[in-house]
């Protein structure tokens, strides 16, 4: 921590820190983010969990709830929170680490939205990003459980040996089978060199569909008894396919990594919950059955 504490005390004569960390926050009816405690200048290595509170130029606020752990370089990243220009929040996002090899890494991000309006801003769970940052955390690996909450997304990942090197596609599916959004990034040496995601429901049957091999729907409860999705075939040698079932909008995640079209491995994954997921996870739920209720995606992939 750092000897010099910033604080809003005018017999110091001091000036509050506008960009700070803190122990706690805590989050009131309005959905105000209220940090707790002293505050602090910001430093690499801080000890422990704490959050970043950033204001912006514009008039956000965005905090990062972050944690430095044992034999991590960098501190790992629990949880990013983002206010309106009226400082309610409107916006967390959760990624954790699913899958890693030559390539780099691949994360599922659960994207929930609070103060939009539901036109505005869709909550989704989609494998959708890539990027080779060590920041994002790495769910505990858990037996398989007995019991599993609803499944709510599917997501087929296929990396193929494509110049640069690697070509990274994740494409997420409802739950109906219904493809909704493909990601694809070109990496090479383990870190991202470029992508876009793609809306399959406005662009069509684009052609990057049939050159990566992905299929328009999936019968997602045969793969549930099954384990198995058969791939179309592509020219490019493949080094890996893998899909990705989300539980309860990511409660637990099951990677299933496919030989010949068939699970040939299968890891379950538990993402920390944090305290303020705990209060802010109902507000979420809540807005995910609004969206299927009307009809509107949970598995959009927005950058």
């Amino acid at each position: 921590m750092s000897a010099v504490l910033l604080l809003a005390d005018t017999s110091c004569g001091l000036k509050e820190l506008s960009n700070f960390d803190v122990r706690e926050i805590n989050i009131d009816s309005g959905l105000h983010l209220i940090p707790v405690g002293s505050r602090w200048m910001p430093q690499q290595g801080d000890p422990g969990s704490y959050y970043f509170f950033f204001h912006t130029a514009t008039g956000f606020t965005t905090v990062d709830h972050l944690e430095s752990r044992p034999g991590t370089g960098s501190p790992v990243r629990l949880l990013y929170l983002e206010t309106t220009k009226n400082q309610i929040l409107d916006r967390t996002v959760k990624t954790d680490l699913i899958l890693s090899g030559a390539y780099g890494n691949l994360y599922i991000q659960k994207e929930c939205f609070y103060a939009s309006p539901i036109q505005r801003g869709y909550s989704a769970v989609s494998v959708q990003s890539y990027f080779g940052s060590s920041i994002d955390a790495r769910p505990a690996e858990v037996p398989s459980p007995q019991d599993l909450p609803p499944l709510t997304s599917v997501s087929l990942v296929r990396v193929l040996r494509v110049a640069p090197e690697f070509v990274v596609v994740s494409a997420n599916y409802e739950v109906s089978g219904a493809l909704v959004s493909v990601n694809v990034s070109q990496a090479k040496g383990g870190e991202w060199v470029s992508g876009a995601t793609h809306m399959v429901q406005v662009e069509g049957r684009s052609d990057y569909l049939q050159q990566y091999g992905i299929p328009v729907s999936m019968d997602v409860p045969g793969y549930a008894r099954n384990q198995r999705f058969p791939l179309p075939a592509v020219d490019s040698p493949q080094e890996l396919a893998a899909v990705v079932q989300s539980y309860g909008f990511d409660k637990l995640i099951r990677v299933d990594v496919l030989k010949d079209g068939a699970a040939a491995s299968t890891r379950f994954l538990q993402p920390e919950m944090t305290k303020e997921e705990e209060q802010l996870n109902p507000l979420c739920e809540a807005r995910f059955r609004q969206q299927l209720a009307s009809g509107l995606p949970t598995v959009e992939g927005a950058d």
